[in-house]
C-alpha cells in the first residue's frame, strides 16, 4: 500500500511548537489523541468557528474555496489568482513538503494581504501590544499566534517573491460593542451530507447585518519579519527556515523527532492508559528511557504531579524527573513565599507532603484536625451548595456587548441541614438560542438563597467571577429596561467580595466559602496525584470512608431519603479492580442523532453542549437529551461537595487522632 505524502500544514507546525515530537504521534493513527476527539466541539466552546465566519463578513465578495481535496483546491485558488483583485477565502497552496489554507487572503494587484483570524481576545491597540512591557520581547501567550502567521507568510512570499506581503492577525477586539441584538445567532452549524460540521454566516448576510466591526485587523508585519529572520531564536538552535524544512523533512520521512521530555509533558494530549494493539501512548513512548534511566516504572510519581510547583522544568533540565530525588532545598528555592506553619499549609508545606508521601508509598490522607476544626466550626446552617456552568461568547449576545463578556447558563444548588438531611434544593438552565441568560439567572438564584442567612459554597471562586461579570453588566443597564437593577445589585453584594476591577468594593457578609481553598490548606490525599480538581478529590474522599461507602453504595440518592432533581435510586458507590469508580464516569452517555458529544462530565463538554444547542438546529429529541445530561453532570457537581463536606465533618469528630497523624506536619517540615 502506498502511503500518501505529507504535508507540514499550519496546524501541525503549531503542534511542533508545543513539541516537535508530537508531529509523529498526529500523523500515526495508532497514537491516543484525545485533542482529535473533540477539536470541533473545543473549538465551538472557545468560539473559533463563529469569529472566523463573522470575519467572511467582514470581507464581501469572497470567493470560498469549500473542498478539502487539496488538489482540487489548489486548482480553483489558482485561477482565481488569475484576477488583478480578488478576495479569497480558505485558499490553498502547496510549497515542497508544505501545504496551508489561508483563512482569507486579499489581492490587490502585486499586493497580497494573508490574514490569519484567530479567536483569542486582542486588548491593545497595534503590533506593539504583542510586546512585553518589560523585556521588550513578544509575550509568551501571542508566540503560537505569531508564529502561525509567519509561518504563512513565508509559504506565499516563496511562492510569490515578487509580491509585497502584508500579515494580519484579526482578533475579536476586547474594547468593541456589537451594534446589533441576537448577532451570535447569526452563526449556526451546518452539516454536510458526509457529516463534517462547520460555522456558516445565514444566507443573504452582509457587512451591514453584522454592524459595527467587533474583530480588530491587526498589521503584524514587523513582528513576523523578525520572527523568520531569528531575532527571537527558535527550537532545537535551528533558524527559522532550517526549522520547518527540517519538520516537513522528518514528517515525509515518518520519523519521530526525538525530544527530551519536559514539563510541558504534564498536559501531552497523545498520554493514555488504555494501551491495546490498536493504541499506543505517545507519552509513554517518550518517557521510557526516562523510566528506565532511574530505575523507576511508571508507578512513580514524576514531578509532573507535583502540585502547584513552578521549578518543574529547573529539576529537569538537572535531570531531576522524579519526586522521589527531589529535596527539600528544591522545593524552597523555588519557592519564594514565607513558610507559615499557622492557619494552613503553604505551598512549599503542601507540596512537601505530597513528596514524603509518595516516597512512603504512603495512601492516607494528611489533615490538621484542629485546623480543619476550627474552619468547619465557622459555618452557619443550613449550608448551601452551589455549582455555576458557564462561557464566554466571542460573538456577543446582544447590544452593546463586547466579545467574550461572561454568560452563566446553568447553576445547581443543593441544601444540607444541620440534622444531615440534604436535598438538591433547586436548578437553572436556560439554551433557549439567543437568549441572554443571565439576570434571569441571578433572579432565581437570588430566590432560592435569600430564605436563610445559612453559609454559600462553592469550589474556586468561579462562581464569585461571574457574578461580579453579572453585576457589571447589570450596573450599564437602564433601571427601566431592568425594573429590579438596584434589588439583584444589592443583593450580589452580600454573597461575593468585589474585584480589583469592580466600579464598587465590597466584601459581603454571606460571602461565599471557598471549599478548594479549604482543601489546599488543610487537606491532601495522595489518591489525587497532587489535583486539586473536584473530579480528583471526589474519587479520593470516597475511597478513603467507609462510612461514605456504605452510606452511598444504597439506592438512596433519588429517593424519599435524599431528593433529586434528575435522578431516581441512584448507587453513586461502584467498585473495579478494588477501587471505587470515579461518579463521573458513571454519568450515562448520550446517544444522539448525528452529535459527537459522548458525555458531559466537565467544564469544557458542558461548555461545547451549550454551544450546539446555541447554534445547531437538532431535534428535539436530542435538544432534551443534551440538557437532561447538563442538569445531571451540574447536580454531581454540588451532591460531590455535599459528600467532601460530610468527609471533612467525619474526620473532625473522630474522638481520637494518632500520634503519627497529628506530628505528620511538624515533622516532614523538620
Amino acid at each position: 500500500m502506498i502511503q500518501k505524502p505529507k504535508h507540514l500544514t499550519k496546524s501541525l507546525f503549531k503542534l511542533a511548537l508545543e513539541c516537535p515530537a508530537k508531529l509523529f504521534f498526529a500523523t500515526n493513527k495508532e497514537y491516543y489523541d484525545s485533542k482529535k476527539e473533540n477539536s470541533f466541539l473545543q473549538s465551538l466552546a472557545d468560539g473559533g468557528h463563529q469569529v472566523g465566519a463573522l470575519a467572511k463578513t467582514y470581507f464581501p465578495g469572497g470567493h470560498d474555496i469549500e473542498t478539502l481535496n487539496k488538489k482540487i483546491a489548489l486548482q480553483e485558488t489558482a485561477e482565481l489568482l488569475k484576477n488583478k483583485n480578488v478576495i479569497i477565502y480558505e485558499p490553498a497552496f502547496l510549497l515542497d513538503h508544505f501545504f496551508i489554507r489561508v483563512d482569507i487572503l486579499v489581492k490587490n494587484d502585486r499586493k497580497i494581504e494573508v490574514i490569519e483570524v484567530k479567536s483569542k481576545v486582542f486588548e491593545g491597540v497595534d503590533e506593539q501590544s504583542f510586546y512585553s512591557e518589560r523585556g521588550g520581547g513578544i509575550k509568551t501567550d501571542w508566540l503560537p499566534y505569531l508564529y502561525d502567521i509567519a509561518f504563512q507568510s513565508y509559504i506565499v512570499k516563496s511562492i510569490f517573491p515578487d509580491y509585497q506581503i502584508d500579515s494580519f492577525l484579526m482578533l475579536p477586539d476586547k474594547f468593541a460593542k456589537a451594534s446589533v441584538e441576537k448577532l451570535n445567532t447569526l452563526f449556526p452549524i451546518m452539516t454536510a451530507p458526509d457529516g463534517k460540521k462547520s460555522i456558516r454566516a445565514v444566507e443573504g448576510l452582509t457587512k451591514n447585518i453584522v454592524g459595527n466591526e467587533i474583530l480588530k485587523k491587526v498589521n503584524v508585519n514587523e513582528i513576523v519579519f523578525k520572527l523568520i529572520n531569528d531575532e527571537f531564536g527558535f527550537n532545537l538552535n535551528m533558524t527559522f527556515k532550517k526549522y520547518i524544512h527540517f519538520l516537513a523533512d522528518q514528517l515525509v520521512l515518518n520519523k519521530k523527532i526525538e525530544m527530551k521530555p519536559h514539563a510541558n509533558c504534564a498536559t501531552c494530549q497523545f498520554k493514555t492508559d488504555k494501551i491495546s494493539d490498536n493504541i499506543k501512548s505517545g507519552f509513554d513512548e517518550c518517557w521510557a528511557p526516562i523510566y528506565e534511566r532511574h530505575g523507576y516504572t511508571k508507578k512513580d510519581d514524576t514531578i509532573l504531579t507535583l502540585w502547584n510547583f513552578r521549578g518543574k522544568q529547573a529539576l529537569m533540565d538537572s535531570n531531576i524527573y522524579f519526586l522521589n530525588d527531589v529535596s527539600l532545598f528544591n522545593i524552597f528555592e523555588s519557592n519564594t513565599q514565607p513558610v507559615n506553619l499557622k492557619n494552613g499549609l503553604e505551598r512549599s508545606e503542601r507540596q512537601w507532603i505530597q513528596i514524603v508521601k509518595s516516597i512512603n508509598k504512603d495512601t492516607k490522607p494528611y489533615f490538621n484536625r484542629e485546623e480543619l476544626k476550627n474552619e468547619l466550626n465557622k459555618v452557619e446552617y443550613p449550608l448551601h451548595f452551589i455549582d455555576f456552568e458557564t462561557t464566554m461568547a466571542a460573538i456577543p449576545f446582544f447590544k452593546g456587548m463586547h466579545p467574550y463578556e461572561g454568560i452563566a447558563f446553568q447553576f445547581s444548588h443543593h441544601i444540607l441541614q444541620k440534622n444531615g438531611k440534604i436535598e438538591h434544593a433547586g436548578q437553572f438552565l436556560s439554551t433557549t438560542p439567543g437568549k441572554f441568560p443571565n439576570f434571569d439567572f441571578v433572579r432565581n438564584l437570588k430566590q432560592q438563597l435569600e430564605n436563610d442567612n445559612g453559609t454559600v459554597f462553592c469550589y474556586s471562586q468561579h462562581e464569585n467571577t461571574y457574578l461580579n461579570i453579572i453585576f457589571e453588566q447589570l450596573y450599564k443597564q437602564k433601571n427601566k429596561d431592568v425594573p429590579d437593577k438596584q434589588e439583584l445589585l444589592a443583593w450580589i453584594k452580600t454573597i461575593t467580595h468585589s474585584s480589583k476591577n469592580s466600579s464598587e468594593q465590597w466584601f459581603g457578609k454571606r460571602n461565599m466559602f471557598d471549599m478548594l481553598d479549604l482543601i489546599k490548606k488543610h487537606y491532601y490525599n495522595p489518591y489525587t496525584k497532587g489535583s486539586n480538581s473536584i473530579k480528583y478529590v471526589l474519587p479520593a474522599v470516597l475511597n478513603s470512608s467507609k462510612s461514605l461507602q456504605k452510606k452511598y453504595v444504597k439506592p438512596i440518592y433519588g429517593s424519599t431519603k435524599i431528593k433529586s432533581l434528575n435522578y431516581e435510586k441512584q448507587k453513586w458507590i461502584k467498585f473495579e479492580n478494588g477501587e471505587i469508580i470515579n461518579p463521573y464516569k458513571l454519568l450515562p452517555e448520550l446517544v444522539l442523532d448525528n452529535l459527537s458529544l459522548e458525555r458531559i462530565a466537565e467544564g469544557g463538554s458542558a461548555m461545547s453542549a451549550f454551544g450546539i444547542l446555541q447554534f445547531e438546529k437538532i431535534s428535539e429529541k436530542d435538544r432534551t437529551e443534551i440538557e437532561k445530561a447538563l442538569l445531571r453532570y451540574c447536580e454531581l457537581d454540588t451532591f460531590s461537595m455535599v459528600i467532601i463536606w460530610e468527609y471533612f465533618i467525619e474526620l473532625v469528630n473522630q474522638e481520637e487522632i494518632s500520634v503519627k497523624q497529628k506530628k505528620f506536619k511538624n515533622h516532614v517540615m523538620s
